[in-house]
This record gives C-alpha cells, sequence and structure tokens, in this order.
C-alpha cells in the first residue's frame, strides 16, 4: 500500500518512478516475480499519455548522444510494423552506410518493452570497445519528441534469407559460417554475454563476388543477459516464439 501511493504520487514523473522501481527490484530479488507483475501493473499509471508530455525516456536515453535527425540521409525503409521501422540510411560527416531502427515511444506500454532496447544498447556499448568486433555496431542514438532512432553499422544480409536461394544448404556454407560464428559466441561469452536470441535472422554475414561468405555478425542483442561468475542463467525462457 505504501509503494503504491509513493508510485500515485509520482505518476507525473516517470523518470523518477523508473529510479524507484529500479531500486525495488534490488531489494526484491528473491521475489522476481512479484516485482514484474507489480511494475507491469502500473504501466498504464506512468506511460498512458505520459510519453506525450515527457520528452526524455528513462533508461534508454542514458545512451543518448549528441545526434539528429539531420545527421543522416534516409533511403528505403526496409521494414515497417505499428510500432516499429528499418530504415537504410547514410550519416553526413563521414558517408558511413547505416541501417537505422525507429520506434514511436506511444507505442512503449511496459518497463519491459523499453528494458529490451536499454539491455540491447547497454550490452553493446560493453562489448564494442575494439576496432573489430563480430556483432554489428552502434552508431548513434537519438530522439525526437515522437520517436526514439537507433542507428546500426549497415552490414551485409542476414543468414536467413542468404539461405533462401538454396533447395539445400552447402556443405562449404555451413563451414563459412560456422567457425566466425563460434568465434563470434566466444567474443561475447568471454565478457559474460549470452545472446539468448541466436537463429539466421540474427546472423548477419557478407559475401564475396562468388557468393561466398566473408565475415559474420551477429545482431539484436535486445534478449541478451550477463552471465555472473556461478554461470547461472535466468531460469525464465527467452529467445523468440514460433
Amino acid at each position: 500500500e505504501e509503494l503504491y501511493q509513493q508510485l500515485i504520487s509520482m505518476r507525473q514523473d516517470v523518470h523518477g518512478a523508473a529510479i524507484e522501481l529500479d531500486v525495488l527490484r534490488e531489494t526484491c530479488q528473491a521475489d522476481t516475480k512479484a516485482y514484474d507483475g507489480l511494475k507491469d501493473s502500473f504501466h498504464e499509471l506512468l506511460f498512458n499519455g505520459a510519453h506525450e508530455r515527457c520528452k526524455i525516456f528513462p533508461q534508454i536515453l542514458q545512451n543518448r548522444e549528441e545526434c539528429s535527425s539531420s545527421d543522416y540521409i534516409f533511403g528505403k525503409v526496409i521494414a515497417s510494423r505499428v510500432s516499429q521501422s528499418v530504415v537504410e540510411a547514410v550519416r553526413h560527416w563521414d558517408g558511413k552506410q547505416a541501417v537505422v531502427k525507429i520506434w514511436k515511444k506511444s507505442s512503449f506500454r511496459t518497463f519491459r518493452q523499453m528494458s529490451r532496447i536499454h539491455n540491447e544498447l547497454r550490452t553493446l556499448k560493453k562489448l564494442q570497445h575494439r576496432d573489430t568486433i563480430p556483432l554489428i555496431p552502434l552508431m548513434n542514438v537519438w530522439e525526437t519528441h515522437e520517436d526514439l532512432y537507433v542507428a546500426y553499422e549497415c552490414f551485409g544480409k542476414d543468414l536467413y534469407h542468404t539461405l533462401e536461394r538454396y533447395s539445400k544448404t552447402p556443405d562449404s556454407l555451413i563451414r563459412q559460417v560456422t567457425t566466425p560464428l563460434i568465434d563470434a559466441l566466444s567474443y561475447i561469452h568471454s565478457h559474460n554475454i549470452a545472446h539468448c536470441d541466436l537463429k539466421p535472422e540474427n546472423i548477419m554475414v557478407r559475401t564475396n563476388d562468388d557468393e561466398s561468405i566473408s565475415s559474420v555478425k551477429l545482431v539484436d542483442f535486445e534478449l541478451a543477459v550477463e552471465v555472473g561468475d556461478d554461470h547461472t542463467l535466468p531460469k525464465e525462457p527467452r529467445g523468440s516464439k514460433g
């Protein structure tokens, strides 16, 4: 009841509520389900309409950089859904090709949805501390009043669509993918990160002129988890449905 009253009093302060809930999580580790249930039960209170009045979102915008849409030239729409679109783009100042994910802020209805995006940004920040990395680098993060933009380096196409042209996957192609994929997983595991959503759609490949695969990188770390020193993983199921 006391916590309920505290959250009610903070209904106009999304950032403050998020901080309070983070504190709550630290004190409720023994009962994660109860924490998640309580957190989501207040999502309407915290986000229904609040996103229209609050420009800065908690957690996610800790990763914000000084960048804006004017720094990019936007091109073809790769994918489009109600809550998210993916667009090809080129960054003005260096001509680097990018893929930009654009989330509508009005689609964020629970902390769980926001935490997935925050989790990916935090994980990429932790992993991309060297020039050559086996994952798609994060380029920029910025926001408008309505949308959140995350720009990634453009890199080849996913393994799922690469394999579509084959009725049977050639052994040579399997060998070309397997070794760099193991290297990529070894790299993230060496930083105590488990991907938890490994599938052909999240494995990006770059091909040579003869269609052989030259390099492999991982993408989509929304469900990734940091593994403790005891190497235990969260008990709740993770990964894509279907």
